[in-house]
């Protein structure tokens, strides 16, 4: 399977900022995409393509109304990017991950395992190995120092568990530091970003650690190669390439592609808690197993996302 033309794909975590790009692409490729959303949640990611696209609403950790959504569907390939990813250390985020992240990653493999699928792409995270030596590696023993961490850890065990026992075609990719459209919030680049276009001040520590950026694009290359590659099941594989940058160079890069006017200065927040300095993969395995490699250097990725974000605010009033 190497053509997504007409066939059925699920996407899980559609309407979240990686999702929504993938579910651009698989468009462009012409497959038939139905999405699963948590009831109520928004769409805006998506909100020019709803007519291209089928709607299905269930809660991952209903499995009884989980089943009943997808009865009638017959998708060969699953991109489950749904999450609980409240990324906080308090224990009360212990029972929300869980639920989620475990409990609905099994009652949906449990319900898709039925339609003969081609693949089932789960999605892990780069939190999973903590505070671990860099660079980080896939044989490396998790470390997880969150309730979030912690439950994407489990969930990857259990698909690699399946895979191997079951014969189920399940992938689990862990995507390191992703930037680009669609992605808002309090994540390092879109919050600089939209400080840098509103010339509001901009908030940051020192900016000495270092971190491996990925511009959305070459990630969601990464999902649709895994997918069509029977190689990659059974494995837990990272989505990252081991290049490190400092926080400082990229704000340095945004301050610049963007004319920043006002003054500023690094350092008016301090650093976090236990924060980990440097965090990037090795990226080996991605390389030689999928063939994998970014084409976006991170200058061009800012560029194009800074130029989202003007349209963005523009069309948008904000």
């Amino acid at each position: 399977m190497s053509d997504f033309n007409n066939l059925n794909v699920l996407v899980t975590g559609a309407t979240g900022f990686i999702g929504a790009n993938l579910v651009r692409v698989l468009l462009q490729k012409g497959a038939k995409v139905t999405i699963l959303k948590r009831p109520k949640s928004s769409v805006w990611r998506l909100k020019d393509i709803l007519t291209r696209i089928k709607i299905l609403e269930a809660d991952l950790r209903d499995k009884h109304h989980l089943q009943l959504a997808l009865k009638n569907s017959d998708s060969r390939v699953i991109f489950h990017l749904a999450a609980c990813v409240k990324r906080g250390p308090s224990s009360f985020l212990i029972k929300e991950n869980l639920e989620t992240n475990v409990w609905g990653t099994i009652n949906l493999i449990d319900c898709v395992t039925k339609w003969n699928i081609k693949s089932f792409v789960n999605t892990g995270t780069c939190d999973e190995y903590g505070d671990n030596p860099v660079p980080f590696h896939e044989k490396q023993r998790e470390n997880p120092l969150s309730p979030y961490a912690a439950s994407k850890v489990a969930a990857s065990h259990y698909c690699q568990m399946l895979a191997r026992t079951c014969g189920l075609p399940i992938i689990t990719l862990r995507p390191f530091l992703t930037y680009g459209p669609y992605q808002t919030g309090e994540m390092l680049i879109p919050n600089v970003v939209t400080s840098c276009l509103k010339s509001l001040p901009i908030q940051a520590t020192l900016g000495q650690q270092t971190r491996e950026f990925h511009y959305i694009s070459d990630i969601v290359k990464g999902f649709l190669l895994a997918a069509t590659n029977k190689k990659a099941i059974g494995e837990i594989i990272d989505l990252g390439t081991g290049e490190e940058h400092s926080v400082k160079e990229v704000i340095e890069m945004i301050v610049e592609l963007t004319e920043y006017r006002l003054k500023w200065k690094l350092g008016n927040l301090p650093y976090r808690e236990n924060e980990m300095f440097r965090f990037y993969s090795q990226g080996d395995k991605a390389k030689k197993l999928l063939k994998w490699r970014p084409k976006t250097s991170l200058k061009e990725g800012l560029v194009k996302t800074i130029d989202w974000q003007k349209k963005f605010s523009k069309s948008n009033k904000i």
